[in-house]
């Protein structure tokens, strides 16, 4: 997947990353079902989705070079900054 720059904050610490990861792995935080990321709006990789009642019918999705991402969080970000050790 297109991702043109870490999204995590350059500030998060190894404890914050952490926590947020086992907020994800308990349910607390749920990751989104078309990109994997984090993200309050909705999916900005989903270019249009047709519903019939509640139920999604059919979904496109932009290319991965075209649309922006800028306000999603990866959890393989964040696990990289659990991974690091404290300076």
């Amino acid at each position: 997947m297109f991702r043109p720059k870490p999204i995590v904050e350059p500030g998060l610490t190894v404890d914050e990353a952490k926590a947020l990861l086992q907020k994800i792995k308990d349910g607390d935080i749920k990751t989104c079902a078309h990109c994997a990321g984090i993200h309050a709006r909705a999916c900005p990789r989903v270019r249009k989705m047709t519903f019939v009642g509640d139920e999604i019918r059919e979904i496109s999705f932009w290319r991965d070079d075209k649309y922006n991402n800028d306000d999603t969080i990866w959890p393989s970000d964040l696990q990289e900054v659990a991974d690091r050790e404290e300076a």
